[in-house]
């Protein structure tokens, strides 16, 4: 693990440009005493040896603490002397991340010791930071699992020829789709997908985190080419570090733009996935069956809902609010006039009406507590396998821009700290789960760990290292 005991760390412009780098851009490094043509554009020149950046054009990247830009931006400077304007900072204070040293490894081919040369103008440099400041952190940490991947040697080759490494031995699990036709002479097929992180869609307006993954992990029926099938989905293999990226940008069709759901997801220090595991054992079959039961019968009341508190657009009125207006409205002018004849058996007919559809709300309320209930209750005593939160990335803004900070969990001390550019704080517990409706700071992506690993992998804080 490269390790550092100075105050802090900045990276050279080159890994800043690797890091914001689209996965899809090809890269090019070329030998040093190879001809290059730049087209009188500055270059990058990588050598294992480089331990300072002395071209100005070279500067480290600085990241901007400033509260009026959008965090996570980085802001590119090409006047060495801003880096040394803080008094306080000094060279031997800041250590700049650079390529491990092999001049102590043994090459057959002499080539491999030649310095590399990646050729960057300030062109390409300024478009691929504006690409990192649209990017949200989802996006940033598949970009940085990836090009670690690639840097990795495969510890072992899995079925389909993809190589098994640290990263997948930490993020990754899979996912099992089983494909049942109704048609009995159907045959059943089966299919398995690696996953780093799961979606937790705020679009479907999950009550909170469990729910969603209810949706997710579920059983349902479908009509494809062959006919009705049941369609289930569970989990094969799990991982270490369990992700969740809440999928929080949504497109208005309206006004045809981009916007944020600050819609909250309860969720808690602990998750179990018992109930979504791959499993022969028929209690917990029996469980899911009604669970999906019962959801359908949610999903069911809550259309019924939806239909009765339908807002016609010529009226803009519901139904009851049309009965309502009606009411009124032949109580206050029309039995009242002279000319005009209302039978009183109308107006008790409207108000039946009325009482009616306020019972069958109140019914389906009742009826979606219920079954709510049942569902939250229903593996409340499965839990051997437990999570353990450990971060949470927060997001504060709209879809376009806004600010990032993350809070991670110290297992060892019980406490929650938040990370918000340069300044470390501890924070109480409350601040962390906080689900209160319109709180614009939400949650993008959470990030849990097994139970039985949290003391072995999570350190956040390390103050004593060991040097060989």
């Amino acid at each position: 693990m490269i390790y550092t005991d100075k105050r802090c760390v900045q990276p050279s412009k080159e890994l800043a440009y690797l890091s914001f780098l689209p996965l899809s851009q090809p890269v090019s490094f070329k030998s040093e005493n190879v001809g290059i043509q730049t087209d009188k554009q500055d270059v990058i020149d990588i050598s294992d040896d480089q331990e300072t950046v002395e071209n100005s054009k070279d500067s480290p990247i600085l990241v901007s603490s400033d509260s009026s830009s959008i965090s996570g931006e980085a802001e590119m400077i090409d006047d060495p002397s801003i880096i040394k304007s803080d008094e306080n900072t000094t060279s031997d204070s800041i250590e700049e991340i650079s390529t491990p040293d092999k001049s102590n490894s043994i090459h057959s081919d002499k080539r491999e010791d030649e310095p590399k040369i990646l050729p960057i103008s300030t062109d390409q440099m300024e478009s691929t930071i504006e690409v990192g400041r649209q990017q949200d952190v989802t996006e940033c940490i598949e970009n940085v699992t990836f090009q670690i991947e690639t840097a990795l040697e495969p510890e072992s080759l899995e079925d389909d020829n993809e190589q098994y490494d640290m990263i997948k031995e930490l993020f990754s699990g899979k996912t099992k789709q089983t494909i049942t036709p109704l048609d009995a002479q159907g045959k059943e097929r089966i299919s398995y997908e690696r996953f780093f992180s799961l979606i937790i869609n705020v679009s479907d307006h999950p009550k909170d985190i469990y729910d969603s993954l209810d949706s997710y992990f579920s059983e349902d029926t479908v009509k494809l080419e062959e006919g009705l099938v049941k369609k289930s989905l569970t989990i094969s293999q799990l991982p270490n570090v369990l992700q969740f990226h809440v999928q929080r940008v949504m497109f208005d069709r309206e006004k045809l733009m981009a916007y944020k759901s600050i819609e909250p997801i309860p969720f808690g220090e602990n998750i179990y996935l018992d109930r979504y595991l791959d499993t022969e054992d028929e209690d917990i079959l029996r469980k899911r069956s009604e669970v999906f039961q019962w959801k359908s019968e949610i999903k069911q009341l809550r259309a019924k809902k939806v239909e009765l508190l339908h807002i016609d657009d010529t009226t803009n009125l519901s139904i009851m609010d049309s009965l309502i207006a009606t009411k009124k409205f032949l109580e206050a002018k029309v039995i009242t006039h002279e000319t005009l004849s209302v039978k009183a058996e109308t107006i008790v007919a409207l108000q039946e009406q009325i009482d009616n559809l306020k019972q069958k709300l109140e019914t389906i309320d009742t009826d979606l507590q219920s079954l709510g209930d049942k569902v939250s209750n229903q593996f409340t005593s499965y839990t051997k396998v437990g999570y353990s939160i450990f971060a949470i990335f927060i997001h504060r803004g709209e879809a376009s821009y806004g600010h990032y900070w993350v809070y991670i969990r110290d297992p060892k001390k019980n406490i929650f700290r938040k990370y918000n550019d340069e300044t470390v704080t501890e924070v109480p517990a409350s601040e962390v789960f906080n689900f209160v409706e319109g709180n614009t700071a939400t949650p993008y992506y959470i990030v849990y760990v097994k139970d039985e690993l949290k003391e072995q992998y999570i350190e956040p804080l390390k103050r004593v290292i060991n040097k060989c």
